[in-house]
């Protein structure tokens, strides 16, 4: 799997890519080697917190 997302983050080089996780960088590098979040963390990196909006809490999720 870790080789899987290697090559699919190399071959993107250069062009859009769009990642989306349940984790922040600190988790990620704790689950993928230090190559990979490597090239996760490079770019623009958008973080958005807020309540899981999956729980029915009706409440909106915020972006800070």
């Amino acid at each position: 799997m870790l080789q899987a997302i290697f090559d699919v983050l190399e071959m993107r080089k250069g062009r859009p890519v769009v990642i989306v996780s349940n984790h922040d960088l600190r988790k990620l590098s704790e689950i993928y080697d230090e190559r990979i979040v490597s090239r996760l963390s490079a770019g623009t990196v958008l973080e958005i917190r807020g309540q899981d909006r999956r729980r029915n809490t009706g409440r909106k999720m915020r972006i800070e």
